[in-house]
């Protein structure tokens, strides 16, 4: 019986790997039905593929349990701090600031948990949350089944994300995400099972290939039956389409979004990056409004948005206030996001080519593509923005029409801050009065300072506070906060500055124009944006802020501020817990430019040189990870049997790379006769080693000291013999062919016999 007829162990072992790695991308696959779009499963992907082939290559190179979890923990660092944080990464290792962000958006993430309605878009603390437990699952996986050699243990950890899927999730793609995993893991555990089979099996249990073949043939048959049948069968069965008896989900509006939108910008804004995200044509100059934050839980700025019509007429202006009519053309660029970009307030959108269907939410006037707006969508939007002088303002009623939610603060609010914010507004008279005395404070008292600290470790207002120094979130978060402590509706707004305006007549808006800014209500007005960030200024709001118009890269207007040492009032120890914990932004100066060419330059040059090196090194390595594989087999051999055993293993192995391995049910010597016939090897060498090993195996005969020597010489003889016949490009693929560090060892699996 050729052994050709057989499957390799090696290959059955290799098949068994893709099949558990299909386990977990195909559960991975599932968080579909937890986030907006298909872009997030690229790095889910990366995450699969790169901790199971790292746990392969720990496990293949015998490194133990203990070293290779340190092994996978720091691989999953490196890929996902490469994949989120690179700014922060040095020399492509993750430093503190890299742990420090994550942390703090995995924290940012948790608030928003119990109340976040799937789906949701794929960012900040969820998606990093989701990157980090598929390399988790993947390595122990990986662990279970085959250092452990558990079948049905394996898959709990595909299975543990699976099921979270399952019970947070919406429905889509329900029967497709279930009939992908089910099938994984019904292949996986069919070859698993075949693969102990065939290990368990000696070199005398021919019996048992008819037995494994079998089993493969009814798992699989089995698996289709169980696939066909969660496919097509079960979505059909009674009750299959009613309530859940347990909801999992969370109670309320189907079509509400529960998200916060700072990691987005957040990121947008640190990058400093250059790339165009839209253009806008328009007879104005405006803030392009994305959404607005109305919620404040003392830890986190978010918003509750229910998708609602946007044909026909969208936001409702004041008829008896004065109007700037805004007509707008957005064309996409870089940007993808479920905001669709507009000016405040917008009235109709009038034009809309979108790739999908747009929803408003009428209560923070924002506009939703709730599959993601896209490069190269546009849309015309025509909107109106109160064209208002102070002295209107300071006529407006006292809000009396004003939902609650704008007003509230959380209960553990510390007094000193409300203090504070009254103190500052005590000279004001009127609702307007004291909005603008809160934002020229924070104009001329405080520095937008990019290089501020991101506040992760300690109370974030209070450092705001203290150090009057920051950047927009902390100007409009901190704005709001003290505006609604005093009794003005307040909440946060995020977009874009407007851009710069070329020669074409565009607004070219990149990603370092993103912004936050704080809006306020008024009574028979509606909201309007204030601006206490230095630096910042809107172009349709300058007639009631006092400020003029400036964006990032731009010149500061022709005015002299002042910084202010910390007043009496500022926040004392009390701790405050707020959500800006957000990494620190990169100013983008002509020294950071010029660093930043310079690290491009010279990290060409060492990447070069390591490639030199780790070409130069590669096959010395590889010698010497298979001269570490066999070494460690060798010490781990107690007595001169088990000696033997180990060199009659490693000449086999050299054998089976030249095409030569034992028949099933064929004893050493027969195998040793027939391979030094096929190719030609000494008569002494592999008949001599099989005779010795069949006499100590089964004789009770101990071998002498040079016995072992001359044994463990012969597979390096053959090995040395059967090269030599080479071509000189056969020799040098064979020297430089990295499946042999990767091949199971022959005689690895505990219950097998020494020969096999």
């Amino acid at each position: 019986m050729s052994t050709a007829s057989t499957p390799k162990r090696s290959a059955l072992l290799a098949f068994t790997e893709i099949a558990l790695f299909l386990a977990t991308a195909t559960a991975a696959f599932g968080l579909v039905r937890i986030f907006i779009g298909y872009g997030f499963l690229k790095a889910l992907v990366v995450a699969a593929v790169g901790s199971h082939l790292l746990a392969v290559l720990a496990r293949r190179s015998r490194l133990p349990l203990v070293p290779a979890a340190l092994l996978s923990l720091l691989g999953g660092g490196i890929t996902i701090g490469l994949m989120f944080y690179r700014a922060t990464m040095w020399f492509g290792l993750p430093t503190r600031a890299t742990w420090d962000a994550a942390f703090a958006e995995v924290r940012a993430s948790l608030s928003l948990f119990a109340t976040s309605i799937p789906p949701v878009k794929a960012e900040g603390g969820f998606f990093l949350t989701a990157v980090l437990a598929v390399w988790l699952l993947a390595f122990v996986a990986d662990s279970i089944a085959y250092r452990a050699k558990a079948t049905m243990e394996a898959i709990l950890p595909s299975g543990v994300l699976f099921v979270f899927a399952s019970a947070l999730a919406s429905h889509r793609m329900r029967v497709t995400s279930t009939v992908l995993w089910l099938a994984a893991v019904l292949a996986f555990v069919a070859l698993h099972r075949t693969m102990k089979e065939v290990q368990s099996s000696g070199w005398l249990s021919g019996h048992r290939r008819g037995a494994s073949q079998a089993f493969v043939k009814s798992g699989v048959v089995l698996g289709a039956f169980a696939t066909l049948f969660g496919a097509f069968i079960g979505p059909r069965l009674p009750g299959a389409d009613q309530k859940a008896l347990v909801h999992t989900r969370n109670p309320g509006n189907s079509d509400t979004y529960h998200l916060s939108p700072f990691v987005n910008i957040k990121k947008q804004v640190a990058s400093r990056s250059t790339e165009e995200v839209f253009t806008v044509k328009s007879n104005v100059a405006s803030y392009w409004r994305a959404t607005s934050l109305p919620d404040f839980d003392g830890g986190q700025w978010s918003s509750e948005l229910k998708q609602g019509s946007a044909k026909g007429s969208l936001g409702q202006t004041n008829p008896g206030i004065p109007q700037k009519d805004i007509a707008a053309t957005f064309t996409i660029g870089a940007l993808s996001d479920i905001w669709v970009p507009s000016p405040y307030l917008p009235v109709a959108l009038t034009k809309p080519a979108l790739n999908v269907k747009t929803k408003f939410d009428r209560e923070t006037a924002t506009l939703m593509a709730p599959g993601n707006i896209r490069k190269g969508d546009t849309y015309e939007i025509a909107a109106q923005v109160p064209d208002v002088s102070p002295d209107i303002l300071r006529t407006a009623a006292a809000p009396t029409s004003m939902n609650k939610r704008y007003l509230a603060m959380p209960d553990n609010y510390p007094k000193e801050l409300v203090d504070q914010a009254k103190a500052l507004t005590k000279d004001a008279p009127t609702q307007y009065d004291k909005a603008k005395a809160l934002q020229d404070w924070f104009r001329n008292n405080f520095v937008y300072d990019l290089n501020a600290p991101d506040g992760a470790k300690t109370n974030d207002i209070e450092n705001f506070l203290e150090s009057r120094r920051g950047f927009c979130q902390q100007f409009s978060g901190t704005f709001a906060a003290f505006a609604r402590s005093i009794g003005i509706p307040a909440r946060v707004a995020i977009g874009f500055t407007p851009g710069i305006l070329k020669d074409d007549g565009l607004y070219h808006v990149q990603a370092l124009h993103a912004h936050a800014w704080p809006e306020v209500y008024f009574e028979g007005v509606g909201w309007l944006a204030f601006e206490p960030t230095p630096s910042r200024g809107n172009p349709t709001a300058e007639a009631y802020t006092g400020v003029q118009r400036q964006q990032a890269g731009e010149d500061a207007p022709a005015v002299t501020t002042t910084v202010a040492p910390p007043s009496t009032l500022a926040v004392n120890n009390t701790p405050v817990t707020t959500a800006f914990r957000i990494p620190k932004e990169i100013e983008a100066t002509p020294v950071a430019k010029a660093k930043a060419s310079a690290w491009k330059r010279y990290r060409a040059v060492l990447i070069g040189l390591g490639v030199i090196g780790l070409v130069a090194l590669y096959p010395f390595a590889l010698r010497r990870v298979e001269h570490i594989r066999w070494s460690r087999r060798r010490k781990l051999a107690a007595h001169g049997a088990d000696q033997l055993a180990v060199s009659w293993h490693r000449a086999t192995d050299v054998l089976r790379q030249h095409d030569m391995a034992p028949e099933v049910g064929e004893t050493p010597l027969a195998f040793a006769e027939r391979a030094t016939r096929h190719l030609r090897i000494p008569a002494e060498w592999l008949p001599g080693l099989a005779d010795v090993v069949t006499r100590s195996t089964y004789a009770g005969h101990v071998p002498s000291d040079t016995q072992l020597r001359d044994a463990e010489r012969v597979p390096l003889k053959i090995r040395t013999l059967l090269r030599q016949r080479f071509t000189k490009r056969r020799q040098l693929t064979s020297i430089l062919d990295p499946r042999d560090i990767f091949r199971s060892l022959p005689g690895d699996a505990p219950r097998q016999r020494r020969f096999g």
